[in-house]
């Protein structure tokens, strides 16, 4: 890969206005949606997965004497219990967690971004 811009750091450089944290935190996430489109996990995929997670049965067996009498559907509860916890999370239901960290935060740039922040700095220094 080496120093080459990728197409989405190009077009954050080109763009006339200013380049805001947004849009940097955009095409930093972009690859990963990508490769989960790609793969065909799709919002409308996880939703439909959701659905059936909400609505969730096992069979259970109902057992005499002799061994299994009958088996039963019925709602399989953790199963629908954690898709509710997980649709409410998706819904904003919940407030955002917090967590304190302390310690020294440390993160290493590759070469690449190195050089795509030195041509973003430039270009925002002669606009």
């Amino acid at each position: 890969m080496g120093k080459e811009l990728t197409a989405t750091h190009r077009r954050l450089i080109q763009m006339k206005n200013r380049v805001s944290k947004e849009d940097v935190l955009d095409s930093l996430a972009s690859p990963l949606i990508r490769a989960l489109d790609d793969e065909g996990i799709t919002p409308s995929y996880l939703a439909k997965l959701l659905k059936k997670e909400l609505n969730a049965r096992i069979e259970k067996p109902f057992l005499g004497k002799d061994g299994i009498v009958y088996t039963k559907k019925m709602k399989a509860l953790d199963i629908q219990q954690k898709a509710r916890i997980d649709a409410q999370k998706l819904l904003d239901c919940y407030p955002d967690e917090r967590h304190r960290v302390t310690g020294e935060v440390t993160h290493t740039l590759s070469e690449n971004d190195l050089e795509w922040l030195k041509v973003l700095k430039k270009e925002m220094q002669t606009k």
